[in-house]
Order: structure tokens, then C-alpha cells, then sequence
């Protein structure tokens, strides 16, 4: 194995660690938020009786924060999207397309994206890129 063959092949051990690393961190959100879609719709299910007196007492539109059940359904969707994602990023690094795809999270509370890798002028595709067409 010559030089530039370890250096490319710890190159690519480096993106593959950071790529698992990110993969871990989006399953993990994406349980947490679909959990907590079950814990909230549970604690709704509980404090039934309370929240319906305090949503009548709190009124339109503010009543709508304490309906459980509208948060069960955002946050598990949410948290499906999450799993989605994941999934169709895992196919493409599976796939050996991990250069040609990658994962844009931009913040925290955002929603992650699998977008198509931009290339710098001049550069052009990967071989296998081209290849695939």
C-alpha cells in the first residue's frame, strides 16, 4: 500500500466516523421526539379532566398548547420524518454514494435533509457519478 493509499484510506475512515457519529445523533433525536409524543399524549390522557378546565380557561388560541393529542400527532411525525431520513441516508452510504449525498442539519430544531453533494467549480462529479447516469 503506498502513501497516498493510507492517506486517502484514513481520509475516508475519518468521514465514515463522523458520518456514523451524525447517523447516531439523528436516530437518537428522532426517538427522543417521537417518545415524547407518547409521554405527552400519556400525560394528556392522565390530566384529562384538568387540561379541559384550563383549556376553556384559557380560551382560543392559546387553549390549543394543551391539546395532547395534537402534539402526539406533530411530535411522532416529526420523529417518523427524522427516521425516514436516516433510512434513505443509511441506503445511499450503503450504496457507496456517500460522497455523492449528504446530510444538511443545519441547527438543532431544524429539520435534517439528504441533498444532493455540490462540487466545486471546476472539479466535476466522482467518476462513479458520472458512471451511474
Amino acid at each position: 500500500m503506498t502513501a497516498d493509499q493510507i492517506q486517502v484510506s484514513r481520509s475516508d475512515d475519518r468521514r465514515n466516523a463522523q458520518i456514523l457519529s451524525t447517523m447516531w445523533l439523528l436516530i437518537g433525536a428522532g426517538l427522543t421526539i417521537f417518545l415524547s409524543g407518547f409521554g405527552v399524549w400519556q400525560l394528556d390522557n392522565i390530566f384529562c379532566t384538568n387540561l379541559r378546565s384550563w383549556r376553556r380557561a384559557v380560551g382560543l388560541p392559546w387553549g390549543v398548547v394543551l391539546e395532547g393529542h395534537g402534539w402526539w400527532h406533530l411530535l411522532t411525525g416529526v420523529g417518523a420524518y427524522y427516521y425516514l431520513t436516516w433510512g434513505i441516508w443509511l441506503r445511499h452510504c450503503l450504496n457507496g454514494r456517500q460522497d455523492e449525498f449528504s446530510l444538511k442539519w443545519p441547527r438543532w430544531y431544524s429539520l435534517p435533509t439528504i441533498v444532493k453533494a455540490e462540487y466545486p467549480s471546476g472539479f466535476g462529479e466522482p467518476d462513479i457519478a458520472k458512471k451511474l447516469r
